[in-house]
C-alpha cells in the first residue's frame, strides 16, 4: 500500500493515458480451503483492497486489477510442507487433513497439474496494456479445473455445498 500511495499522485497526473494498479492476488483469496486460512487470510486483504481502490480511483480514470492464479508452477509449491506447520501435540493426528500422507500426495498431484507461471504473466501483460483491462483476472488450474470454472461453481452453490466439494478435492 506504501507503493501505491508514493506512486498515487503520479498516476492521478496521467489520467486518460492508461495509469494502472495490478496487484497479485491468490484464488485463495476468493475462497479458502482447510491448512491455508493464514494466506488466504492476507489474499482476502488484497481483494478488499482492490476493490475500494477501484472505487476510489475511477474517478482519476485509473484503472485497477487483481491477478488470482490457480496453483501455478513456482517456488511457493515448495513452501508448504510439513514441517512448516508450528502446531501443539501431535499435529500429524490432530491435523491429518492437511497435514497427513493423503493430504500431502494429493497436493503433489495438484502440484504435478499446475499450469507455468506464464498464464500468470499473460495476465499481468492483458492488465497493463489492454484498452480495456479486467477487475480481475482469474488464471491457471485446480487439479487440472480451471480456476475460473471454480469461482462460476461458488457461486452458484449454497455455502455447505461449496464447503463439502472443496472438502472433495483436498
Amino acid at each position: 500500500m506504501r507503493f501505491i500511495q508514493t506512486f498515487l499522485p503520479a498516476l492521478r497526473e496521467a489520467p486518460g493515458q492508461g495509469a494502472r494498479i495490478v496487484q497479485i492476488s491468490s484464488l485463495v483469496g476468493l475462497f479458502t480451503a482447510p491448512g491455508v486460512g493464514v494466506y488466504s487470510g492476507t489474499k482476502f486483504a488484497v481483494e478488499a483492497m482492490v476493490a475500494a481502490l477501484r472505487l476510489e480511483l475511477a474517478p482519476f480514470e485509473i484503472s485497477v486489477s487483481s491477478i488470482n492464479p490457480g496453483v501455478v508452477r513456482t517456488e511457493m509449491l515448495n513452501y508448504a510442507k510439513k514441517d512448516d506447520y508450528q502446531h501443539p501435540k501431535d499435529p500429524d493426528q490432530l491435523y491429518e487433513q492437511v497435514l497427513g500422507e493423503k493430504a500431502t500426495a494429493k497436493w503433489e498431484e495438484l502440484s504435478a497439474k499446475a499450469d507455468t507461471p506464464q498464464v500468470t504473466t499473460d495476465a499481468i501483460m492483458h492488465a497493463i496494456t489492454s484498452s480495456h483491462p479486467q477487475v480481475r483476472y482469474v488464471v491457471a488450474n485446480v487439479d487440472g479445473t480451471p480456476a475460473w470454472v471454480l469461482i462460476w461453481i461458488q457461486w452458484l452453490l449454497p455455502e455447505r455445498a461449496w464447503d463439502a466439494l472443496v472438502l472433495a478435492i483436498v
